[in-house]
């Protein structure tokens, strides 16, 4: 394989594991959001305070970043 399809490979593949990393972070950020709280989580703006909703934002752009930021830096790593 050369090294330009090696390079797209990679980058296909830290797109998906970035996606796959972000959905399931959110998906157990929901999940701890129901059971720590014991109420849905935000979503109508018109029915749910505003700091519920600066919370959540907050928390899930903090979890996603971080979790495609961890396949990242995984993909980064020479193999040894």
């Amino acid at each position: 394989m050369s090294k330009q399809s090696d390079g797209f490979a990679r980058k296909i593949a830290a797109i998906a594991l970035g996606a796959l990393a972000a959905k399931l972070a959110l998906m157990a950020l929901e999940q701890a959001w129901t059971k720590g709280l014991g109420r849905e989580v935000p979503g109508n703006l018109d029915e749910d305070s505003a700091a519920a909703n600066l919370v959540w934002i907050g928390i899930t752009a903090a979890g996603v970043a971080l979790a495609r930021e961890a396949v990242q830096q995984m993909l980064a790593r020479k193999p040894a």
